[in-house]
């Protein structure tokens, strides 16, 4: 397998990967079957879309839909035969920041006058509460 999607996937977008059957000899081999898991606690939700390009060439996307941490991404053909390196070690990453998520703390909220340096920190998240770094 080969793409961003088996290593790196942001919250809530849309990222894909292609899986590329082959012989022994690194010849194109036709399969019968393509199964995608995550990981076995189901921790992050995944929307799949596997579209068969024919000669066991398969593309492959998916949204990860949850909180930021690494998952584990199986990968198998013909009826669970995993492919070379499954699973894959996914580093679900935050989305774009999300206005309705972030908050704004600091004294510089509520003191400050004309012309005075005000300081506030805030703290972006993303759809799903994760913090931006």
């Amino acid at each position: 397998a080969t793409g961003l999607g088996v290593t790196r996937a942001p919250s809530g977008q849309a990222t894909s990967f292609t899986v590329f059957c082959r012989d022994r000899f690194n010849n194109p081999r036709p399969a019968t079957s393509l199964t995608i898991l995550s990981a076995p606690d189901a921790r992050v939700p995944i929307d799949l879309i596997i579209e068969d390009k024919g000669s066991g060439e398969f593309l492959v996307s998916y949204t990860a839909q949850s909180e930021s941490g690494v998952v584990l991404l199986t990968v198998a053909i013909d009826g669970g035969k995993h492919i070379y390196n499954s699973p894959f070690p996914v580093f679900v990453a935050p989305g774009e920041a999300l206005a309705s998520q972030c908050e704004a703390a600091g004294r510089g909220l509520y003191r400050g006058g004309i012309l005075q340096r005000c300081a506030f920190t805030i703290h972006a998240r993303d759809a799903a509460g994760n913090h931006m770094q």
